[in-house]
């Protein structure tokens, strides 16, 4: 409000007039708490002021007093204390503009510590409602004041039955039926109004732990036996596990899993086949060789040893050898066998008796016969059957020496024979022409000897 008291002025003629201080102060301009007090402060001195003027014409304000006035007044105009010891200064003066600007002429925040979450992230949370976020938490907590105001929880009840019953009741007392046979069954909630004299039904009630509870899930367990939940859309339901949307499967197949599974199988011998080193093309080939001997138990007795030599039953078989000599002059007839004197055998047999030695069927025999006999014209001697006495080629032929004191001849016998169907053979004497079918021969024991061996 302006001023409605004036002041008295003399003039310098003792004259004078009464001047508005509304005229003088600018009343339209107390926009600001601090310009309304500071135009109520001179308005009550004034007013206070100009009843004595009025009453006392002897009693007068000084001009420069109230002119002092009016400049504090107005060097105080828009600014503000914020406590009462605090120097008054203009509002801009105490904004910091890290917490607090100027945005015109609106004061706006800037920075709230330890605030992480803005305005635009509220604002996306509650996409779809209307009105400034504050408003809205306001309303949901008169709401929520509205509704529990005066209410008291007394606890669980099981039926409505027993609800009835319930004593000392008071305004406010909030109950719930755990089988309300008034309400098919079901939960309910009751909260007791005294000015109706009765159990106010709320609502049902439906609070559980159980998965069916959330409101994007299914309605029932039914049916639902070892299906997991999936997400369908916006909701959750139950459904069966697919292969193919498994993470990391196997690169398998479900048909070549089985198939597998079918064909699985231990090995009794699985210690022993770990340690072949075959490659499949050892094992094609060794197909590819495979055949049947008729005398494999034979072959298996074979074998090579460390000098690369053939063994038998793991033994190198020794070659047969017979060395014999004449260890006195003999005189032998025609077609008889000479007998020599063992000297070094290996699997020959010989009788020295006979002069017959025996020779296995299959094997070949390489031998040397060196005869030395006093004989007196040409004749020869070989190898021969035993029994038959029958020649075998080649011979040795031995000529006779003539000088006056002796007749002495020898010749130099080697052939090989390999025995096919008799074994027993000798060394024998025979003519050499029909005129010494008769005669015998003189062997002579230094220079007579035989070596028979297996080749």
């Amino acid at each position: 409000m302006g001023f409605t008291k004036g002041f008295h002025q003399r003039g310098s003629g003792g004259g004078g007039s009464n001047i508005e201080l509304s005229d003088s102060v600018d009343s339209s301009s107390t926009t600001t708490a601090a310009s309304s007090l500071a135009v109520k402060t001179v308005n009550d001195k004034v007013s206070g002021k100009a009843d004595i003027i009025h009453n006392h014409n002897d009693t007068y304000y000084q001009k420069s007093e109230i002119d002092n006035s009016i400049n504090t007044l107005a060097n105080s105009l828009y600014t503000v204390k914020a406590n009462e010891g605090d120097e008054p200064s203009y509002l801009s003066n105490k904004v910091d503009n890290v917490t607090l600007t100027f945005e015109g002429s609106e004061l706006r925040v800037k920075h709230v510590d330890g605030l992480t979450i803005g305005v635009a992230d509220i604002s996306r949370w509650l996409s779809g409602t209307s009105e400034n976020i504050q408003s809205q938490i306001d309303g949901i907590n008169e709401s929520l004041l509205a509704l529990t105001a005066g209410m008291e929880y007394l606890g669980k009840i099981e039926t409505y039955a027993d609800l009835e019953s319930v004593g000392n009741k008071k305004n406010g007392n909030l109950v719930v039926v755990l089988a309300d046979e008034s309400r098919s069954g079901g939960r309910s909630m009751y909260v007791y109004s005294e000015d109706k004299g009765m159990w106010e039904f709320i609502g049902e009630f439906t609070f559980t732990d159980e998965f069916l509870a959330l409101k994007d899930t299914p309605t029932s367990y039914e049916g639902a036996d070892g299906k997991v939940v999936k997400v369908a859309g916006e909701r959750l339901v139950f459904g069966d596990v697919d292969y193919g949307n498994l993470l990391n499967k196997p690169e398998s197949t479900i048909t070549q899993i089985d198939d597998s599974v079918t064909k699985k199988h231990e090995h009794s011998n699985l210690q022993l086949l770990e340690t072949y080193t075959q490659t499949n093309v050892d094992l094609i080939k060794a197909v590819t060789d495979s055949h049947v001997h008729s005398n494999k138990s034979s072959l298996d007795r074979l074998g090579i040893n460390a000098r690369n030599k053939i063994t038998i039953d793991g033994s190198e078989p020794q070659k047969s050898y017979f060395s014999g000599y004449v260890d006195v002059n003999q005189t032998v007839g025609m077609n008889e066998l000479i007998k020599f004197k063992n000297s070094h055998s290996r699997n020959i047999g010989y009788d020295s008796d006979t002069g017959v030695f025996t020779l296995e069927m299959g094997k070949t025999y390489y031998y040397v016969v060196n005869m030395s006999a006093d004989v007196r014209e040409r004749s020869v001697f070989r190898l021969v059957k035993a029994a038959t006495k029958s020649g075998i080629y080649p011979l040795a032929e031995i000529t006779s020496k003539h000088n006056t004191d002796n007749k002495m001849s020898s010749g130099s016998l080697s052939g090989i024979v390999t025995p096919s169907d008799v074994t027993e053979y000798g060394i024998a004497f025979e003519p050499g022409r029909s005129s010494s079918k008769d005669q015998n021969m003189t062997v002579n024991r230094e220079y007579t000897h035989i070596v028979i061996y297996e080749i």
